[in-house]
C-alpha cells in the first residue's frame, strides 16, 4: 500500500532532522495540515513551509517568501507568508503589495492548528510585477525588509516603496 502524503511528510521530516526532533516536527506539524494544504503542495514546500514557521514565535510573528513557481506560468511570482497566532487583513497586504508594483492575482490561504493549540496561517499570493522581470536572489532581502517596515509602521506606505 502506498504511503499517504503524511507518512512522506514525516518520513521527509526523520530524514532531514534525525528520529527525535523529526518525530517531533511531524507530530506538531502533520496533523495541522488541513485537506486543501496537502492536495495543493509538495512536500517539498511543507518542508521549507515547516522550516519558516519553526522560525515563528510570539515575538516574531510573520515571515516571507518571494519566490518564482515555474509550473504556475501564467503568475510564476509568489509571496508566501507565514502569520502566527492572527492573520493580517488584506485589506492591509494589498496595499502594500500595490505600492511595491506588484499586482495580486490570488490568494491560497491556509490555517494551521497545532498540537499546542498555536494558530499559523501560510498565504500564498499569486503576483504580476507591474515594471519588469525580477532577480528573486537580488531583491528577496530588500523586499523583506520594505514589507517588514511598512507594515510594522517604520516607513510610509506609499508609491515610494
Amino acid at each position: 500500500m502506498p504511503l499517504s502524503w503524511k507518512e512522506k511528510l514525516e518520513n521527509q521530516l526523520i530524514k532531514e532532522f534525525g528520529d527525535k526532533k523529526g518525530s517531533i516536527l511531524a507530530k506538531k506539524y502533520w496533523p495541522a495540515f488541513p485537506h486543501s494544504y496537502t492536495d495543493d503542495s509538495s512536500l517539498e514546500t511543507a518542508m521549507s513551509d515547516i522550516s519558516y514557521m519553526e522560525g515563528l514565535n510570539p515575538e516574531h510573528t510573520i515571515g516571507i517568501k518571494l519566490y518564482v513557481c515555474l509550473d504556475k506560468s501564467e503568475y510564476p511570482l509568489h509571496l508566501r507568508l507565514y502569520q502566527r497566532d492572527k492573520t493580517i487583513s488584506l485589506s492591509v497586504i494589498l496595499p502594500i503589495l500595490s505600492n511595491l508594483d506588484l499586482r495580486v492575482d490570488n490568494e491560497r490561504p491556509h490555517k494551521l492548528t497545532m498540537s499546542d493549540q498555536t494558530t499559523m496561517w501560510i498565504s500564498d499570493f499569486s503576483l504580476a510585477y507591474r515594471k519588469a522581470e525580477i532577480d528573486i536572489v537580488t531583491i528577496q532581502e530588500s523586499f523583506n525588509d520594505a514589507f517588514l517596515n511598512v507594515y510594522f509602521g517604520h516607513a510610509e506606505n506609499d508609491g515610494f516603496n
